[in-house]
């Protein structure tokens, strides 16, 4: 019998984070991709945000909030 592709997914990341130098070297490109945006200008602190910016990044959050346990849940369910 195949592979669903949970286990897929989850062998496919147990694989990629095995070398641990690698792994510490993409999450600080990440960081520092992210301080390149925010001295661009591309990402801003939520203080720095006018109000429309603001509820439009709160609803954003809100809506990804309530899908997660949703996933959670059907996780879950299928072990």
């Amino acid at each position: 019998m195949g592979m669903s592709n949970a286990e897929r997914q989850r062998k496919y990341r147990l694989l990629r984070d095995l070398n641990y130098d690698r792994r510490q070297e993409y999450l600080q490109k990440c960081k520092d991709k992210y301080k390149d945006d925010k001295a661009v200008g591309k990402k801003k602190n939520v203080k720095d945000m006018t109000d429309r910016e603001r509820d439009g990044v709160l609803e954003k959050n809100e809506e990804l909030r309530r899908e997660l346990p949703g996933k959670r849940r059907n996780k879950a369910k299928t072990f």
